[in-house]
């Protein structure tokens, strides 16, 4: 097998090309930029495409068949990662503007002496800005928050369909399906349960530790409710039918 970056020799079997480390085999298209690439580990985002580096869950058995409910969940996670960076950027932007204004003043008032009405003008340009750059703190850690469980009801999802399609499953299976550790598919597979149970809504927030290498799982009711994720799978089959 050649390799689809650089032509170079695959061995057979290996998942990515020795040469250029570009992922060998089919590959499902990424949600984002639809190209077809593979998925690398993340910290945070546990796979990206390799190359958007938006969020993806990885299909590592070819024989499942993902339903697609994760799609609209992905690119959720991915719009608020994007927004997070835009109110970090302006934070930033705006705390490297608050010192310049303050000493812009400063020197204003060692040069004329500090009266009445350069204070209402230090105060009229130091709060607008001081105010936004907590504005945007606040804005940055609110999107963020909105990223895990995003995540979190799409690997559900996945798992979901592992579960629907293999008999017999097991936490090894799982694991090696979803490229995780067998004890973080233990527990998945009792929040698989415990998700059945609830009438199959992805009600149960997944820890992060569903990514490659992470710690426990915690269950938490998560914002994710189950018509609004009908309706965004109804629409993201919309999109595809529309690209076809």
């Amino acid at each position: 097998m050649k390799c689809r970056v650089c032509a170079a020799e695959v061995p057979e079997g290996a998942p990515r090309c020795p040469n250029c480390s570009a992922a060998a085999g089919p590959q499902d298209p990424c949600p984002h930029c639809r190209a077809q690439a593979g998925a690398s580990p993340h910290a945070e985002l546990r796979a990206v495409c390799d190359v958007c580096g938006g969020p993806r869950v990885p299909r590592l058995d070819r024989a499942i068949r993902y339903a697609g409910r994760e799609l609209p969940l992905l690119r959720r996670a991915e719009k608020a990662r994007k927004a997070r960076a835009g109110w970090r950027a302006a934070a930033i932007a705006s705390g490297l503007l608050l010192p310049l204004v303050l000493l812009f003043f400063a020197a204003l008032s060692a040069i004329f002496g500090f009266g009445f009405g350069l204070l209402l003008a230090t105060l009229a340009c130091v709060l607008p800005v001081g105010g936004f750059f907590a504005y945007a703190i606040l804005q940055a850690g609110a999107r963020g928050r909105e990223i895990g469980p995003a995540l979190d009801a799409a690997w559900l999802a996945v798992a979901t369909d592992v579960a629907a399609q293999t008999r017999g499953l097991t936490a090894p299976t799982l694991a090696q399906k979803l490229g995780i550790e067998e004890p973080q598919a233990e527990e998945l597979m009792a929040l698989l349960d415990v998700n059945d149970a609830l009438g199959g809504s992805p009600r149960v927030r997944v820890g992060p530790s569903l990514g490659p290498r992470s710690g426990a799982i915690a269950v938490q009711p998560t914002e994710i409710a189950a018509e609004e994720e009908a309706a965004a799978v109804e629409q993201d089959q919309a999109e595809q039918k529309g690209r076809l």
